[in-house]
């Protein structure tokens, strides 16, 4: 279409020309060639006015032409922008589900964990006064020691284990001095006068003897 138009201008420059109105019928027959039509050629020259309404053409084509790829390029950028944002949200999604997920597991595995402590802690109470019972007080005090390694702060257990260490030192004459370490410290755990007075007295008595 542009070589039609640029060879129709060049005939209607020249068309007065006689040295180039030989050629007319050559360049007539180049055109219907190209065009793939049968052409009538006007050789009738353009008008100033012509001429500005075609440069105005090609000048609103050209800018249609910057506006599209401009247009096609905002558009290209806002897909990929949006396809970032959707990538970034899914995979921060995925993590806090994951975080999630390992906290909750952490917390179950803590409170399975916690509860087995009890379990093992009233276990051993249970055990030192079975042991007590039966005047076995070395295994009473290592029932009531490990109950003391999983709660150190037990008063239970602490005034079992003073308990136990004044009647195996008693009975066996062993661990006194810890018996006596023990007795000492036991106003810090119990409130009772009377349990601290009898072990003190059952103490003493042996240590006298």
């Amino acid at each position: 279409m542009i070589g039609s138009f640029f060879g129709l201008r060049k005939l209607q420059e020249k068309r007065n020309k006689p040295e180039t109105f030989k050629n007319y019928n050559a360049l007539k027959g180049s055109v219907n060639k190209h065009s793939g039509k049968e052409v009538e050629l006007d050789l009738t020259p353009l008008s100033d006015e012509q001429q500005r309404e075609i440069q105005h053409k090609l000048l609103l084509q050209k800018k249609k032409q910057k506006y599209t790829a401009l247009l096609y390029v905002v558009i290209v950028l806002a897909v990929l922008s949006s396809l970032a944002w959707f990538i970034n949200n899914y995979m921060s999604s995925i993590k806090e589900r994951e975080a999630a997920q390992k906290l909750a597991e952490e917390e179950q595995e803590q409170a399975i964990e916690t509860q087995k402590r009890k379990e093992n802690h009233k276990m051993y109470l249970v055990y030192a006064e079975e042991h007590f019972a039966k005047k076995e007080y070395k295994n009473s005090i290592y029932q009531y020691t490990e109950a003391l390694k999983i709660d150190p702060e037990d008063s239970v257990a602490i005034i079992g284990l003073t308990r136990a260490y004044v009647y195996y030192c008693v009975a066996e004459n062993e661990n006194c001095t810890e018996a006596a370490e023990f007795v000492s410290n036991i106003s810090k755990h119990s409130s009772n006068k009377t349990l601290q007075k009898n072990l003190s007295d059952t103490l003493t008595l042996r240590l006298v003897n």
